[in-house]
């Protein structure tokens, strides 16, 4: 059993995928958040630094979600919740 389990670590280990890289000065705007001050402001321009904002503030979603789920792992729960609802607020906006 004790292979076994080692083996299967070792083959989990090898698929997981990389990590994606945070872009520090993005990393570094979410710490500066505080989630229940987040206003459509900062959030636009939280979108726009990770270059999920069009020219026109419209929403330009990722071809992968690696890199959302990134930036939601540097916040805190609160912060994520609130991020969520500007998000959902943001996607529902008639166009």
């Amino acid at each position: 059993m004790p292979d076994f389990l080692a083996d299967l670590s070792e083959s989990v280990r090898r698929r997981a995928p990389p990590a994606v890289p945070v872009d520090p000065g993005l990393a570094g705007a979410i710490a500066t958040l505080d989630s229940a001050s987040l206003s459509d402001s900062d959030f636009g321009g939280l979108l726009t630094m990770a270059g999920l904002a069009g020219d026109d503030g419209s929403l330009a979603l990722p071809e992968r979600m690696a890199p959302v789920n990134a930036l939601l792992d540097l916040a805190t729960p609160a912060l994520r919740e609130a991020m969520l609802l500007a998000f959902l607020d943001r996607l529902s906006r008639p166009s």
